[in-house]
């Protein structure tokens, strides 16, 4: 059984060997030593290309990759059945976030309600990709990074945007209809306010992007309370639409860089 599984890793390598010679032997064969500056994207070039992704050590580095992948046997950890899932997972919650109907289960904001009367949250918040400051693209590293910290730090996630909202708790009341204290904590808050959406922004810094908490509110039942943040600082709070306009994030971010 030994010497089976040595046999065919050998296999394996002979013929990961053969393409790799193949590929180096074509590179030589098709690489210009001597590039003619023809245009002005070739004049351009001479200042870039140092920077230009190189495919050919890309697919090197691929096949050293699978090499020391084959040597290990890592492809047997798992039965083929779960591997085939794990990845069918993956591309459906990216395929739900990209379309805005990812829904998640949040314990942390379980047990909410936004006024007397108002429905108790179960934790249920819809997730999307949104912002308007930048063109819509592909999801990226940093929206994935976010939204593992949506499920990953959500208790963390909760106590600052709550603590957040009753630091402003003065001014996001002010001339509210319906009578209120001066002053709540994060307790108070969960007879308050209900977490219905997390806005992931295109907005990024330090390779995680930003987050928007969108709640409903007691205190104003037509525009809420909205919560902008990045990683665990807050960068704005007030009505919903803060935790929706992208530009806030991309006004911090550049702030940020300065």
């Amino acid at each position: 059984m030994i010497q089976s599984d040595f046999v065919k890793r050998w296999v394996q390598f002979r013929r990961y060997l053969r393409l790799v010679v193949v590929l180096v032997v074509t590179s030589v064969l098709l690489y210009s030593s001597s590039p003619v500056l023809g245009g002005p994207s070739d004049r351009v070039r001479a200042f870039t290309r140092e920077i230009e992704f190189d495919f050919i050590d890309w697919t090197l580095d691929a096949l050293r990759l699978k090499l020391f992948e084959s040597a290990l046997g890592t492809g047997n950890y798992l039965p083929q059945q779960e591997r085939r899932q794990l990845v069918l997972d993956y591309l459906k919650v990216v395929a739900q976030i990209q379309e805005g109907e990812l829904w998640l289960s949040l314990p942390a904001w379980a047990g909410f309600s936004s006024g007397p009367g108002s429905k108790i949250s179960k934790g249920e918040v819809g997730v999307s990709v949104s912002g308007d400051a930048m063109d819509a693209e592909e999801i990226g590293p940093e929206q994935r990074a976010a939204y593992r910290r949506i499920v990953g730090r959500a208790s963390a996630a909760q106590r600052m945007v709550l603590d957040a909202i009753a630091d402003a708790f003065p001014k996001l009341t002010k001339g509210a209809a319906i009578e209120l204290p001066k002053k709540v904590d994060r307790a108070e808050l969960e007879s308050l306010v209900t977490l219905v959406a997390i806005h992931i922004h295109w907005a990024h810094r330090d390779k995680v992007a930003y987050l928007g908490y969108e709640l409903r509110c007691a205190w104003d039942t037509e525009h809420g309370v909205g919560v902008m943040t990045h990683q665990d600082r807050v960068v704005a709070v007030g009505q919903a639409d803060t935790a929706i306009l992208g530009w806030l994030a991309e006004r911090d971010r550049k702030k940020s860089k300065s």
